[in-house]
């Protein structure tokens, strides 16, 4: 079974999420999934510094 960005709209996880770069590529297929597992997820993904 093949998984679609289309189909992660659909899940409950991301309800919130807000598509900024068009529909283009929703049908293409998820190959490479990474999950990351931390509290500080947001200060990685945004570049804060943790002074």
């Amino acid at each position: 079974m093949s998984v679609t960005c289309q189909d992660l709209l659909t899940l409950k996880y991301f309800e919130r999420i807000k598509l900024v770069a068009g529909p283009n590529g929703l049908d293409r297929t998820v190959t490479w999934p990474y999950v990351g597992q931390t509290s500080t997820v947001s200060q990685w993904v945004h570049g804060v510094s943790q002074s």
